[in-house]
């Protein structure tokens, strides 16, 4: 089983025993306000699974540009942090809408 512990401003981290080459690894799940420089600061301390919230307050319009703009400050953040995890090296994102995109081209 896992550990879940928040280290701050709305991440809440976990490590789960995975099946990456028998080894535990560290996932993360970052709420909507979380500021970059405590991702950034995540990543550095090991983890690198980002489960990454989206769904912002607003039509589905408005939600789009506020969830587009939000990925595109995470990623300007992760883009060159590495793992060992992954084949290409980079951190994996899942993107959690909890059902408030009404359709699946909005994304």
């Amino acid at each position: 089983m896992g550990t879940m512990a928040a280290t701050g401003a709305g991440c809440a981290t976990s490590t789960v025993k995975g099946t990456v080459a028998g080894r535990a690894f560290k996932t993360i799940t970052i709420a909507k306000k979380v500021p970059p420089a405590e991702i950034k600061s995540a990543a550095d301390s090991g983890f690198f699974f980002m489960k990454i919230k989206i769904g912002q307050p607003g039509t589905q319009e408005e939600m789009l540009a506020k969830d587009t703009a939000r990925v595109s400050q995470i990623h300007a953040v992760l883009k060159d942090c590495r793992t060992p995890y992954t084949k290409s090296g980079k951190l994996p994102y899942y993107f959690y809408a909890n059902g408030r995109y009404e359709k699946l081209f909005h994304l």
